[in-house]
């Protein structure tokens, strides 16, 4: 009898010390659940009918007599027989023993509790990037007039060109599972005879992909537009003058960032300055 009672204490060990993890997060888990499954279990009532298992693997059955923190009484075969906790296996201790009910089961639940942790590790491992090849569309339109005036000729010329940027972004999921992605993208304008550079068009996509998946999008910017205004005096065949003045925006670049939720996960621009923290908060802010 003293071997079993050895060989039921080393169980018990065993599976304490096989708790799926040695973390203080898992073992505050495993207490908290054993503490609620302990005030949860309710015990067979005697009189109920009960199949024993004892640690040698013979079963007992029979109708409970009375059960107490350490033991239980069956009636069997029209006798009595007692047995102690000891002397059952882990599944039986498990249905009549607030204690041995509470450890099996906050195992359960604590193992449980560390593949969904390792599940969600896994699927917060987040390998999205994104490649951008840029391309621009040019377009000009021409304008002249004159006006013959005081012994000379008033000349006006007048340039329009008008831009828009394409970008083909690819958007790649190296994960091994599904993500879901936010692509923002940005265009930046400056103002002719300035210095000031600033947000001339935006953008985002909602963009999921299985894993090891690949999508590409197209994106167009707003158009840019300028003119120059050439003014040239005629009074004779060589004597002229000309006032040339330009107007209206120029295209300065690009940036493009994978996001998910508020992490930039890669990021891309047509020049390095768009990709330090001032840029990005302006974008955001």
């Amino acid at each position: 009898m003293k071997k079993r009672i050895i060989f039921c204490y080393a169980l018990v060990g065993f599976y304490v010390q096989a708790m799926p993890a040695q973390s203080e997060d898992l073992k505050a888990y495993y207490e908290k659940q054993k503490a609620e499954l302990v005030q949860s279990f309710t015990a067979p009532a005697s009189g109920t009918d009960i199949t024993l298992v004892l640690l040698d693997g013979e079963e007992k059955t029979g109708v409970i007599r009375h059960l107490s923190e350490n033991g239980i009484q069956i009636l069997s075969d029209n006798a009595l027989a007692t047995f102690r906790k000891h002397e059952l296996d882990k599944a039986t201790c498990a249905k009549l023993f607030a204690e041995e009910y509470a450890h099996v089961e906050a195992i359960k639940r604590t193992r449980a509790y560390k593949r969904g942790a390792s599940e969600r590790a896994r699927l917060n491992i987040h390998k999205g990037s994104l490649s951008v090849s840029s391309s621009i569309k040019r377009s000009s339109d021409m304008s002249s007039d004159s006006d013959e005036r005081d012994g000379g000729t008033m000349e006006e010329e007048v340039k329009a060109y008008s831009r828009v940027q394409n970008l083909m972004v690819s958007v790649a999921n190296r994960a091994d599972h599904p993500d879901t992605y936010s692509l923002k993208w940005y265009f930046f304008v400056q103002k002719i005879g300035t210095d000031n550079v600033s947000i001339h068009s935006s953008g985002s996509e909602k963009i999921e992909l299985e894993g090891r998946e690949k999508v590409k999008r197209k994106i167009v910017s707003k158009e840019y537009s300028s003119k120059k205004v050439t003014k040239s005096w005629i009074s004779c065949p060589k004597c002229s003058t000309s006032d040339t003045k330009v107007s209206g925006e120029e295209g300065e670049g690009y940036l493009v960032l994978l996001m998910c939720g508020d992490e930039i996960i890669d990021k891309e621009a047509s020049s390095k300055r768009y990709l330090n923290e001032d840029w990005l908060k302006m974008c955001f802010y």
